[in-house]
């Protein structure tokens, strides 16, 4: 009933702004927004960076024809080439070396990505286009390097103020909203599970009979 309530209150508000949804196409986007905040939640996990962060960085990033799968995918390799730096192993610890960015605070911790990002667009915005930016982008950022240059040459001003903007507008989402939906998403899981479940139960109750007819 309060879903119900909820349901026509916003699509009073929609009408008010001069936009119709079928109750479809109003579940379909309530659906849409769920399972994209249920990505959001598993990406922070996978990489290190709060759901705030991210929130406001994808839109920011949009802004740049950058996709949230090239972001994700970029900010997954940066996150590789971090933990490289931090051990002294591989090609990370001279990517970081070589652009004069300290993968650690000073207290010794491991700064976050979104954090390394900032600095980083900071100096590529000094950068000129050219091959050896487009290749020192992939191997930070892997195979979505190039992709993310036009977003990374903005600077860190630029992309704060991007980010500020997506604040104004309301699009960052809280970690506690991101967490309900994944489980909400595991929920609908489990009874799509409890459903097959019904269905073995009934053909177990008929096969017998089913195989005296046949």
């Amino acid at each position: 009933g309060r879903l119900g309530d909820e349901t026509r209150r916003v699509q009073g508000l929609l009408a008010g702004l001069g936009v119709s949804l079928t109750l479809g196409a109003f579940a379909a986007l309530i659906k849409g927004a769920i399972d994209s905040a249920d990505e959001l939640n598993k990406l922070s996990q996978k990489i290190g960076i709060s759901v705030e962060a991210l929130s406001t960085l994808q839109f920011a990033a949009q802004l740049s024809d950058v996709g949230l799968d090239t972001l994700k995918t970029g900010l997954k390799g940066l996150s590789a080439n971090l933990t490289e730096a931090r051990s002294g192993l591989g090609e990370g610890a001279a990517l970081f070396q070589a652009l004069g960015i300290s993968v650690e605070d000073t207290a010794g911790n491991l700064k976050s990505s979104d954090t390394i990002l900032l600095e980083i667009a900071d100096r590529f915005a000094s950068f000129e286009d050219g091959a050896t930016k487009t290749a020192l982008a992939v191997k930070l950022f892997g195979k979505s390097g190039m992709d993310m240059i036009p977003f990374l040459n903005q600077g860190r001003d630029g992309i704060n103020e991007l980010a500020a903007e997506m604040q104004a507008l309301g699009v960052q989402m809280s970690s506690e909203t991101a967490a309900q939906a994944g489980n909400f998403n595991d929920a609908l899981d489990k009874l799509k599970l409890a459903t097959t479940s019904i269905g073995n139960q009934i053909i177990a109750s008929l096969l017998p009979a089913l195989n005296d007819m046949a």
